[in-house]
This record gives structure tokens, sequence and C-alpha cells, in this order.
């Protein structure tokens, strides 16, 4: 099912009024990032993906085989960068390439305690200046900032309306093996949602029917008790109906259940299940970086 978010992110362009400002003192300095700089990008990789419900798990070795093993040429290569202030502090981390007439930004991570926004603007002009020494010798100029960073990321707040046109994105296709085991692994999750929520220490049994299998959420003083399944006396019987896999697209926080009743006939959901759902389903974009 395309059940999660590929892609997505705003433009920033050199020539709208307000950003292309000068500063008579860069507040930072960027370097290409090294082998030693590993363990410092995996912490802040996790500032770039905290808002994202979805993640790809990256160790030391792929770092390393993504930083160094492809060619630099290639388009599957990463181009990682440290941010650091003028005594040498790292503060962030970024990744970009350039091709048609942007530089394109597909990673950026600030630690915590540093301001978004001055880090943002900094390379803004970084990426300016760059663009500057690679346009007498390209046909097309360099004349933008693609920052694809997902539906929703730290900088689109920290830079504002500074950034324009919206690009809507693609979606992943998933697959989950074993949904109910799934369900099982989110449970503690799933129950911190409910008690945080109007229905804190729900008790009573959920029908899942997805048409061609059917299944059961049992809950008992807000806790998951067991997930299982159940023998429909009707078609749509259950509590909620889901048709094919797009209950996929709620449990990746893809679609809400409000957009999926909408878009599909055979999606229905008595009162309390569509309560119920929506807490422990929140719409929440991810941005999973891909390998290569």
């Amino acid at each position: 099912e395309m059940a999660l978010n590929l892609g997505g992110g705003r433009a920033f362009f050199w020539n709208r009024a307000s950003n292309d400002k000068k500063v008579d003192e860069e507040p930072y300095q960027m370097r290409p990032a090294t082998a030693a700089d590993i363990p410092l990008l995996a912490e802040l990789y996790k500032a770039n993906t905290a808002n994202s419900p979805v993640v790809r798990v990256r160790d030391e070795a792929l770092w390393a085989y993504e930083m160094f093993a492809t060619h630099r040429e290639s388009p599957y290569a990463r181009h990682v960068y440290v941010i650091e202030t003028t005594g040498g502090e790292c503060v962030a981390y970024t990744e970009f390439n350039h091709w048609g007439r942007a530089f394109h930004v597909r990673e950026l991570g600030v630690r915590a305690g540093h301001p978004w926004r001055a880090v943002a603007l900094f390379l803004t002009r970084v990426l300016r200046h760059k663009a500057d020494e690679l346009n007498p010798n390209r046909k097309e100029p360099i004349d933008q900032i693609g920052f694809e960073l997902g539906e929703a990321h730290p900088v689109y707040e920290a830079l504002g309306r500074q950034l324009e046109q919206p690009r809507a994105p693609y979606a992943w296709y998933i697959r989950l093996p074993d949904l109910p085991q799934f369900l099982r692994h989110i449970a503690p999750v799933l129950e911190q949602r409910l008690a945080a929520s109007v229905l804190a220490g729900y008790t009573g049994t959920t029908r899942l029917n997805f048409y061609r299998e059917q299944m059961t959420l049992v809950w008992q003083d807000g806790n998951l008790q067991e997930v299982g399944t159940f023998q429909p006396i009707r078609l749509e019987s259950g509590d909620a109906m889901f048709p094919e896999q797009t209950f996929l697209q709620l449990l990746f926080g893809y679609r809400s259940v409000h957009e999926l009743d909408h878009a599909f006939a055979d999606c229905y959901l008595e009162e309390e299940a569509r309560i119920l759902l929506n807490i422990l389903f929140p719409k929440r974009p991810s941005n999973v970086i891909p390998l290569g």
C-alpha cells in the first residue's frame, strides 16, 4: 500500500526580497564531514528526524558507506557537511547536492539549544556563494535552494514565508508482513497515546474488518491485552471497516480517519471506534531518508 510520505519540500529563491541579505560577520563556518564526525552525525540525525514517526536506522557502517564508498559524482553519493561556530563547536549537519537550477538540501539537523533560523540563514548564504562560483561555467544558473526535507520540518517554521512553492510528497510502497505482531510491538506507544486522551483507561474490544480478514483489539484499563480475530456474521460486521490495505495508511500516519472515510466508500466506522482510532493513529507525516 502507498502509505508513507516520500519527499516533499519548499523552495528558497535568492532573488526574493529579504532573501539575499548580507551580514558583516558569519556566525558559523562549514566544512566537509569526516569519518571522525560520524558519532556526532548520528546525534544530529536524530534532530533532523525527531518529528518523523518512521525513520531509517543508520549505523556507523551505513554512514561510512554513504559518505565514502559511493563515487562522488554518483547521484547516490551523500555530500555531508558539518556546520560549526567560529570557535569550532559543531552545531549542525547538512547534506546537499546540485542539479538543474537548484541546490537540493536533503538533510539538515541542528543541535538542541542552537537556533534553527540562524543556521538555516547561514546555509542559504553559503550556498549562494557556491552558486556564484559555479554559475559562470553553467548554461543554466543556480538561483534557488530546494529544502527537500519532507512535508514537515523545523526549518520550514524557522524560515517562514521566505520559503514558497510547497512541493507535495509522493509515497513509499509499504508492505507489512505481520500486522498483529507489529501492533503488539508498538502497544506501549498506543497505550501512551490513549492515557493522554479523552479515552484514558479505556476498556472494550474494537473489531476491525478488512473484508478479507478481521482483527480485534482488546483493551483493559487502557492496556492492549490482546490482538486477535473474529468471525463476521455479515460482510460489513465490525466497528471499523477498511477495504484492502487502506488501514496501513492510518497506521503509518499517512492519512487520517476522516480522509480515508472521505476517499473510500467502503471505509466506515462506528463513532466510538472513530474516536479511538483517531487517538491511536493521528496523522503525522514521516520523512524517511532513503539509502542512496
